[in-house]
């Protein structure tokens, strides 16, 4: 079961989008502004800061078994497709299944585009020679693979009997390729690997919670304690949050300790004392 979320009505702004956005393509890297294994959290940070360019976004995940399959972030209006690993969130490929939206180039060549045919011909000479590709039967999908990106041209129906078609009638027939993937790795086809953290890269640290006591950040050392430490203590280790959220009602309020709702003399009630969230989204904590 998969469950699409729209995302274009907090992120549209009234200017208009120029055709054609322009993307460099890094093989196994990178493309444009999304490099694999950048977190989720990054990406969509991004695309809020950048506006009309990532108007329209669409949000795939499966609502029964989230971890079953990769979470995918759609750009319809560029013909993009962002596919995270649901375990960490990171950018474990980048699907182009519209290439003529996107104004690509390799080391400054166009590649693809409003006004580039991304061409069998046009892509063997942009990305250089490789070894002769292979023919998907079932997908009737002819795959040109480089290290760290694969590009897909469609074949007849009489060639995709067949397992092999040679360089030259490829080269005759010149198909539009439809589809790219940037990958790490060889080949599209082994199973998907993501880029090695660094080890200054705090993103998914191990954290140790004690209960009643506190949580433990095991790369920077440092301890949170329940009850103990305040607001500036939180921030000087976490760095600022993603998102101040006031609880609007607090349906345990009552639980409180009645020197809690009192102000520095004890004896009159703050005007305004809401609880509020601390969110850090790329570390899925939240302070309260």
């Amino acid at each position: 079961k998969e469950i699409r979320t729209n995302m274009a009505a907090a992120m549209e702004r009234p200017t208009a989008l120029p055709p054609g956005v322009s993307m460099e393509l890094l093989p196994g890297k990178a493309l444009g502004p999304f490099n694999l294994g950048s977190p989720i959290s990054n990406v969509i940070a991004y695309m809020r800061k950048r506006g009309m360019e990532y108007r329209r976004i669409q949000v795939q995940f499966n609502t029964s078994n989230p971890y079953r399959m990769d979470i995918g972030l759609v750009l319809s209006h560029l013909g993009l497709r962002l596919r995270f690993c649901s375990y960490s969130q990171r950018l474990k490929i980048i699907d182009v299944f519209q290439p003529m939206k996107i104004r690509m180039s390799y080391d400054s060549r166009p590649l693809s585009g409003p006004d580039t045919t991304p061409t069998f011909s046009l892509v063997s000479r942009v990305l250089g020679p490789t070894f002769p590709g292979r023919n998907n039967t079932r997908k009737r999908m002819h795959m040109l693979q480089y290290p760290g990106v694969c590009a897909l041209f469609p074949l007849k129906k009489a060639s995709s009997q067949r397992a092999e078609m040679t360089r030259e009638s490829l080269e005759q027939a010149d198909p539009v390729a439809e589809r790219f993937f940037v990958h790490v790795g060889k080949s599209c086809a082994e199973r998907l690997q993501l880029p090695p953290l660094e080890t200054s890269c705090l993103y998914f640290e191990t954290v140790v919670v004690r209960i009643n006591t506190g949580i433990r950040f095991a790369k920077r050392k440092r301890s949170l304690l329940f009850q103990r430490h305040t607001l500036q203590h939180v921030m000087s280790i976490l760095g600022m949050p993603d998102q101040v959220y006031v609880k609007d009602t607090d349906s345990m309020r009552i639980h409180r300790s009645p020197l809690s709702t009192k102000g520095d003399k004890g004896c009159f009630p703050l005007q305004d004392s809401r609880d509020y969230f601390l969110n850090y989204f790329q570390m899925g904590v939240r302070a309260l």
